[in-house]
């Protein structure tokens, strides 16, 4: 089985030829699998050379079309060989497939795609210790604490629409995470954490091919679109590599002391790789960009790449990737198709690398969906 790839103002082409059988489907699910990845969602299949289909191939040629249609896209065949259009004809399947030599339904292919949801925006509240707070929806927080009283094992905790995410210190732990159910709420003990509460007034987005787009960039943008010096933000994006640490030593006390990010005891703190980190994989992001004077939120908040004077606080849980519908979609349902799929791997707290040489630099993302709101101030003055 060859495949030649072309992009179209439709969509994307691949031009098949060779034998679609048990032996060579591995080829195209392969190359499906990775222009998914990379964004396209309305694919076409020229198949006027391809010699033999099996029913491997049409198992394989389902499979994937449900998986485009519920992305909101879509898997056609252009031109069918005559053994391929026999095939089809004989198992029922020539409508659900063939379209004569249309091609998927035309779409404008852009960099970011701006929908506007409302005239949402948010509010913080900054947690201290032995603080509780609950995450249902319009709720997001991040930050170091606990799902117990007893915060001796306070990891990193990211928090969205009525799921939240703890990752107890140490080495080779695994997220712990609660989903609202019912009248069940999670909620979360905080050590130190901000808590964002309102609703995102836009949707980006966006698609970039490797490297990446740069968690700096996505900032700077998400405060552009909502045309203020602060924002709250939550992106569900492919990465191209994480640059984050998470904490190696538990203790509410020793957290909270300053001095424990001080050089060099904050090594024996935190466990940070000098490199990027989970590449490929799908990240859950939540935080909040300020740009100029960050005033309030100066204990929080660190300064970004970029001559913006850009400075944010941002988490990210992985997950292995899958992919999301495409156009305007809602972070709630988002969420809840995502933790029904698959289980979280990591949780990082998101750092910029600046060392020069050796640095790692900053998290990277290919391809998603970015909300975000203006951040109108604390709630009640509370710094």
């Amino acid at each position: 089985m060859q495949i030649e790839r072309r992009e179209e103002p439709s969509g994307l082409a691949l031009l098949l030829r060779g034998r679609l059988d048990a032996g060579r489907c591995r080829i195209l699910e392969d190359e499906l699998e990775d222009a998914i990845r990379q964004g396209s969602h309305h694919i076409v299949l020229d198949m006027d050379e391809v010699l033999f289909l099996s029913s491997a191939g049409i198992r394989s040629l389902l499979r994937y079309k449900r998986t485009l249609t519920a992305l909101g896209g879509d898997l056609a065949i252009r031109r069918p060989s005559e053994f391929v259009r026999e095939i089809l004809n004989m198992v029922g399947m020539t409508a659900f497939f063939v379209e004569g030599d249309a091609a998927a339904p035309a779409h404008a292919v852009e960099k970011i795609v701006r929908f506007d949801l409302g005239d949402g925006s948010f509010r913080a509240e900054l947690s201290g210790a032995g603080e509780v707070c609950s995450f249902g929806s319009g709720s997001w927080g991040l930050g170091i604490g606990s799902f117990e009283k007893e915060r001796s094992d306070s990891g990193e905790v990211l928090a969205a629409e009525g799921f939240a995410l703890m990752l107890p210190p140490g080495d080779g732990q695994t997220p712990d995470f609660m989903a609202a159910s019912g009248d069940f709420v999670p909620s979360v003990h905080f050590a130190s954490g901000v808590v964002l509460r309102g609703a995102p007034s836009c949707c980006l987005r966006f698609s970039e091919s490797l490297p990446g787009m740069p968690l700096s960039e996505l900032a700077a943008l998400a405060l552009d679109a909502v045309g203020a010096p602060a924002a709250a933000l939550a992106l569900v994006a492919e990465t191209s590599g994480l640059v984050g640490a998470s904490l190696s030593v538990p203790g509410p006390e020793a957290v909270l002391d300053e001095g424990f990010f001080a050089f060099p005891a904050v090594r024996e703190h935190l466990d940070y790789r000098p490199e990027k980190r989970f590449d490929r994989h799908l990240a859950v992001v939540v935080g909040l960009a300020v740009r100029g004077d960050a005033g309030a939120f100066a204990p929080q908040v660190r300064p970004l790449a970029g001559g913006e004077a850009l400075s944010g606080h941002f988490h990210a849980a992985v997950f292995p990737f899958k992919a999301i519908p495409q156009g305007r979609v809602e972070l709630p349902s988002v969420l809840a198709r995502l933790f029904d799929a698959v289980d979280p791997v990591g949780l990082l707290h998101l750092l910029h690398d600046r060392r020069p040489i050796s640095g790692a630099g900053e998290s990277a993302f290919l391809s998603g969906a970015l909300w975000a709101g203006a951040l109108a101030g604390l709630e009640g003055g509370r710094a």
